[in-house]
């Protein structure tokens, strides 16, 4: 893992502390399901100061001002600033399907996250399920259960580099994965002849 924090986040003397123990603890909760260890392979910094509340413009931040990012390895950006109390959706963490790179809001000393837990499976595939099923991939829920379809979804992909080896697990297990927004998501729609939902993102 290759670990960025903002100036929020470092403004606790402990913020190194804090982010390799937040891996180390995701790391012992979900290596057995993954059957992967965690471990903090470098840490960096970014600022997040005029990039807004949302986590993409931190996000894009992070890559503008470190673009020679590791080119394996999970590579995640922390930011100490909380979701804004105004109107409006705001995520706590953000993550690329199928990817490496993830954000996450981490409040001052917390490191049982259940949001990085929560990200760090959209990066083996897992995907959002209905909001009435208490499960981890319910972002709004409080369950730190997987549920069964992303138990499956995570199983199949969960030897894979991080990055186009993604794509190979895929390919083996027979799997389809689909994701499209919109005239392009209505045209692969109209090609599909048998579905069944197992969750959405």
């Amino acid at each position: 893992v290759h670990a960025f924090a903002d100036e929020v986040l470092r403004a606790d003397p402990a913020w190194r502390f804090q982010v390799r123990l937040a891996w180390l603890s995701i790391s012992q909760a979900i290596e057995p399901l993954l059957g992967v260890r965690f471990a903090v392979a470098s840490l960096g910094t970014f600022r997040s100061e005029g990039a807004g509340f949302d986590l993409s413009p931190m996000l894009e931040a992070g890559r503008r001002q470190n673009p020679r990012l590791p080119r394996h390895g999970v590579v995640a950006f922390f930011t100490g600033r909380p979701s804004p109390r105004a109107a409006g959706v705001w995520k706590q963490g953000e993550a690329e399907l199928l990817g490496r790179v993830l954000a996450v809001r981490l409040t001052r000393g917390e490191v049982a996250s259940r949001v990085l837990a929560h990200e760090v499976l959209h990066l083996y595939g897992a995907v959002h399920v209905n909001p009435e099923v208490d499960a981890l991939m319910n972002p709004s829920g409080r369950s730190l259960a997987l549920d069964p379809w992303n138990a499956a979804i995570v199983g199949a992909t969960r030897g894979r580099a991080l990055g186009p080896a993604g794509i190979e697990a895929i390919k083996k297990h027979k799997s389809a994965y689909l994701m499209a927004v919109g005239g392009a998501a209505y045209l692969v729609s109209k090609a599909i002849k048998h579905a069944t939902v197992v969750g959405f993102a």
